[in-house]
């Protein structure tokens, strides 16, 4: 411990100890800010009663031994201690030398668990943003640096190259305002051909079609179950595997429309087949079909189903 003089007594001389009296008033200091008596009594083992200060100086007489004593206990005291150190204190808090280790792995400026953002559309200032963010944002600028650059191009090309375009950019220009205020009325033949076009159109709702009818395509529907859906085609097959009851939809509500379809049916003859209301047979007698072969029968109505017109057409086809 460096800077604090250790005392001794080595003599029995009572006018000096380190050059100060030790005769002198209680108020005479010699170690520490201590006086001689102050040491002596500090000196003391605990439960001892120490005598007064004129007693101890009258002891003192011809034998130092008790203050040497007392400054030797001193001494030993004050090799466990250190200086103080302005500004500085100690604590029982120890900082251990593995502590500082883990300390020393710390890199400069890092953060505890960083809550990272993988997007572009949050506001937060307090969280990082994703690497991957940086990818995103670079192919927004790649696309944006190649749009500029066909921007740039077309500015930059000469009036060869440009023709066309340039033609085209110069027309809108001049006629804007006519352009802005085009019709149908106003554009030379597009009112007469849209209204050709339109009055050439047979309405959905039917109509009636003049001149010749080059040819009708049919529609093929092959039955899962046992309704004939009118709209989905003109031509249904069926194979019977148990008794089956025939119905219809989408019967057409036109007056005077004519809806047609054929249906064959394969090993009718083997259950017991039942046919929509309204059906009407040769000698009004249902015919009787092929138990294992293949049956081809036509019907029709015109007055919206409220009659339906049933054929043989073919029994057992081959």
């Amino acid at each position: 411990m460096g800077g604090t003089p250790k005392v001794h007594v080595l003599s029995t001389d009572l006018v000096t100890v380190n050059g100060s009296s030790l005769l002198g008033n209680g108020n005479l200091k010699i170690l520490n800010g201590k006086s001689a008596y102050e040491l002596y009594v500090a000196g003391l083992g605990e439960g001892v009663t120490p005598l007064t200060e004129a007693e101890w100086i009258l002891s003192l007489k011809g034998d130092l031994s008790p203050i040497n004593a007392a400054i030797e206990n001193i001494n030993d005291s004050l090799e466990n201690k250190v200086e103080k150190v302005n500004g500085k204190g100690l604590s029982t808090n120890d900082f251990t030398d593995t502590l500082k280790v883990k300390l020393d792995g710390i890199e400069a400026n890092a953060e505890v668990n960083p809550i990272i953002v993988n997007n572009l559309i949050s506001t937060d200032t307090d969280k990082t943003l994703a690497a991957n963010q940086g990818y995103v944002l670079k192919g927004y600028i790649d696309n944006l640096n190649t749009a500029i650059n066909n921007i740039n191009e077309i500015l930059t090309s000469d009036d060869t190259t440009l023709d066309e375009l340039q033609e085209i950019v110069n027309y809108i220009k001049t006629n804007k305002t006519v352009l802005e205020t085009l019709a149908i009325t106003n554009i030379a033949g597009l009112e007469t051909a849209l209204n050709n076009l339109t009055n050439n159109k047979l309405d959905k709702s039917g109509g009636v079609i003049s001149g010749p009818i080059i040819g009708v395509k049919e529609k093929a529907q092959v039955l899962v179950a046992s309704t004939l859906d009118l709209n989905e085609g003109n031509l249904f097959t069926k194979t019977v595997t148990s008794n089956t009851t025939f119905t219809l939809t989408n019967i057409s509500a036109i007056p005077n429309v004519v809806q047609s379809f054929i249906l064959e049916i394969t090993n009718g003859g083997n259950f017991i087949v039942t046919w929509w209301n309204n059906v009407k047979w040769d000698n009004g007698e249902m015919p009787e079909l092929t138990e294992n072969g293949v049956d081809i029968l036509g019907f029709y109505t015109s007055d919206n189903g409220n009659t339906w017109r049933g054929v043989l057409l073919s029994k057992d086809s081959k």
